[in-house]
């Protein structure tokens, strides 16, 4: 899948507001299919091979990284996490409800660093997301630049732990497990 993105500049701060909804949406869908068209590679992977997972940057240049992160009762396998992941990457199966452990995390997150939304544009080089993170009130899903990635990878993880939650990475289809699971 080729998708191909165009960018302007616009010097008119009129036009600027106009094009401004649309390209924010264009990126939106541009994410959704990225992040979609990834889940389902994944999964095919897994299932072909197990451990044969493809990496960022191996086929077409640079990606973005992605995880997950969830509350789980139980600790799950790397292929159940892998699962688990590409039903809420791709919006199937995401249980509706409110867990606080979830929001805690979300809230410390984006205390160290904003969501892209909520960034200038003159100021997003400096920040970590590549785009917005997708939230509910059961998980979060974020899409890492590639050059901010071993800064903000272990802020995931220290944080997804200290609040009891489940970390996956796709690209090494690896569950980083909490030190202590909420329901242990």
């Amino acid at each position: 899948m080729e998708i191909l993105v165009i960018t302007a500049r616009v010097n008119s701060h009129r036009m600027n507001t106009v094009l401004r909804p649309v390209l924010v949406g264009v990126r939106r869908l541009v994410y959704r299919i990225e992040r979609w068209a990834s889940a389902s590679v994944i999964i095919h992977a897994f299932r072909e091979r197990a451990g044969g997972w493809l990496r960022p940057g191996t086929a077409s240049g640079s990606m973005n990284f992605y995880l997950g992160i969830w509350s789980s009762e139980s600790a799950p396998s790397d292929k159940d996490a892998a699962e688990r992941y590409a039903a809420l990457a791709a919006g199937q199966d995401v249980p509706t409800g409110f867990n606080a452990a979830v929001y805690a995390f979300y809230i410390e997150l984006t205390s160290h660093y904003l969501d892209i939304e909520m960034v200038a544009e003159e100021e997003r080089d400096s920040c970590p997301w590549a785009c917005a993170l997708e939230v509910s009130g059961v998980h979060v899903i974020m899409a890492l630049r590639p050059d901010k990635y071993a800064n903000v990878f272990p802020l995931v993880l220290q944080l997804a732990d200290r609040h009891g939650l489940v970390c996956f990475d796709p690209q090494n289809a690896k569950v980083h497990l909490p030190s202590r699971l909420p329901h242990e």
